[in-house]
């Protein structure tokens, strides 16, 4: 499979997964997938297409999505400095750090718009996002592995 096929693939999926667990970012694990296996430009073009989705979908002004990415992004290539990117305890700590920036910014945003948050339905949220994260993890990369990696490692052969 090649690699525009499976992000789309992955974005189809993850839309729905939106939808029936509201509050949940499941594009951030792909937003880590491809920081790990692809370069930077293709990495830079999923994100700006996905915060123009997660944007649209969402219910607060333009500015969340962009922030949180930009968190989730600098968090990832400041904590590979100290841990392997593709070790199952960064991603945890990576999953927690997503949680903690989706809970600030959304409170945050929340605020400055004038709305008034549930801040029990933020934090609960937020705490499925921490554990969200590296399970779905886990599994994009074993389906990257399998259908990108796999599949130009066969036409390589």
């Amino acid at each position: 499979m090649r690699s525009p096929l499976f992000w789309f693939l992955f974005t189809v999926a993850a839309v729905w997964g939106q939808f029936l667990v509201p509050g949940t970012d499941f594009l951030a694990a792909g937003l880590v997938v491809s920081m790990q296996e692809q370069g930077r430009t293709r990495t830079l073009w999923l994100a700006l297409f996905w915060i123009l989705l997660q944007e649209g979908m969402g219910s607060l002004a333009f500015g969340t999505v962009p922030l949180l990415y930009g968190v989730l992004f600098l968090g990832f290539h400041f904590g590979r400095w100290l841990f392997e990117p593709r070790n199952f305890l960064f991603i945890c700590l990576i999953g927690v750090f997503s949680g903690i920036s989706q809970a600030w910014l959304g409170l945050t945003m929340a605020t400055l718009q004038g709305v008034v948050a549930d801040r029990n339905e933020v934090i609960t949220a937020a705490a499925v996002q921490v554990t969200l994260l590296p399970m779905e993890w886990a599994l994009l990369s074993k389906l990257y592995e399998k259908y990108v990696n796999g599949h130009a490692h066969r036409v390589a052969t």
